[in-house]
């Protein structure tokens, strides 16, 4: 967890490279670490069901560059020496809650949990919950009142646009 976060932290810091290299970089770390169709999948909820194959794999897509240009400024933004893993516990038969801590410059601590899961091997994140608050039902909820009002293609089009609109940069 402390490795992935201290790539995370150089890729996105990283002189000496163009925005597209770091941006290259912080999608393999996403793709190594995060198991991006699973999240895809929660993030959209029942509607994951009706949608047919070649279009869930269009919104895998979409969803992941979303994720992408949303989270990594906010990663960019401290220090992975300030990240510190407190606690690791089971949950559930599949998953592991990773507890951590983020120190803040100004004093106090962000809280965040990390849902772990062995996938093909390999430990992903499936899950962020930062300060009680699950990102992948944050999305599920926010990306509802989409669907509700413009069906999954609407909802593929604002995520089209919302990455198109973003950079991935870290804010200076």
């Amino acid at each position: 967890m402390t490795g992935l976060v201290a790539e995370a932290g150089a890729a996105l810091t990283a002189s000496g490279q163009t925005l597209e290299q770091r941006e290259e970089k912080f999608r393999d770390l996403l793709r190594e670490g995060f198991d991006m169709p699973f999240i895809a999948k929660v993030s959209l909820g029942k509607q994951w069901r009706k949608v047919e194959p070649a279009e869930r794999e269009t919104y895998v897509a979409l969803f992941s560059e979303f994720v992408l240009k949303t989270y990594a400024p906010r990663l960019g933004k401290f220090d992975p020496e300030l990240f510190h893993v407190d606690d690791a516990t089971p949950k559930g038969k599949r998953d592991m809650l990773v507890a951590s801590r983020i120190a803040q410059p100004g004093g106090g601590d962000v809280k965040a949990g990390w849902r772990i899961r062995l996938v093909n091997g390999q430990h992903k994140i499936v899950d962020i919950v930062v300060e009680g608050i699950s990102m992948a039902l944050n999305q599920r909820r926010e990306f509802s009142a989409v669907i509700k009002k413009d069906g999954v293609a609407g909802l593929m089009e604002l995520l089209r646009a919302r990455t198109q609109s973003l950079s991935v940069q870290a804010p200076s």
